[in-house]
């Protein structure tokens, strides 16, 4: 009993204490890949949710053309555009795109409301 305790303890110390995350090639921005923009909003005036201000951004990889294309949506948002950070989502999207390995692809990127008249 002891021995299976410890072998679940040390399991999940590795899950938990794990070593950190190595970002593999796709997480890097490559040479030839053509790079999409990335457009900000900032929703004002909610209906739903009044005295809030959030803000949004929309990714369009370099490759749309305005035919219809896949879309993927990403709450807490700012997380995942920023450049360098852990998640990189536009520049993964960018090679996957680029490789055929995932079809043309907008990205929608929510952040959460904030109370108020200004973002944080």
């Amino acid at each position: 009993m002891r021995l299976l305790f410890l072998l679940i303890f040390y399991s999940y110390s590795l899950f938990v204490f794990g070593e950190e995350y190595v970002h593999g090639q796709d997480s890097h921005e490559q040479a030839n890949v053509p790079k999409g923009k990335i457009i900000d909003f900032t929703l004002e005036d909610s209906k739903i949710y009044p005295d809030t201000i959030r803000r949004y951004s929309i990714y369009i990889p370099a490759q749309y053309k305005g035919e219809a294309a896949a879309l993927m949506v990403f709450q807490d948002g700012h997380a995942f555009l920023k450049k360098g950070g852990h998640f990189r989502a536009t520049t993964v999207m960018d090679n996957l795109i680029h490789q055929k390995r995932i079809p043309i692809t907008i990205g929608v990127f929510v952040d959460p409301a904030y109370t108020g008249d200004v973002l944080l």
